[in-house]
């Protein structure tokens, strides 16, 4: 699971914590967009997923849900 994150002009977004949580991770791993506001969870299991974006001053927006296949890459 991975991507990139932009606010809603479309200007991407350093800084922000993105935290996976699932039946296929243990603990709620995160990582922080880079620069260009990309965010990257890479090799997951099969299984369902959320993301959760969250950076100071915005909105928290979480995506539940999200199913990986074997094999599959989500942006």
């Amino acid at each position: 699971i991975g991507g990139r994150v932009v606010d809603e002009s479309g200007g991407t977004l350093p800084g922000v914590t993105v935290t996976l949580s699932g039946e296929g991770v243990p603990g709620l791993p995160s990582v922080i967009t880079s620069e260009s506001g990309i965010y990257r969870f890479p090799a997951l299991p099969a299984g369902l997923y959320a993301v959760e974006f969250a950076l100071e001053g915005f909105g928290t927006t979480k995506y539940d849900a999200i199913r990986v296949s074997v094999g599959q890459t989500l942006d």
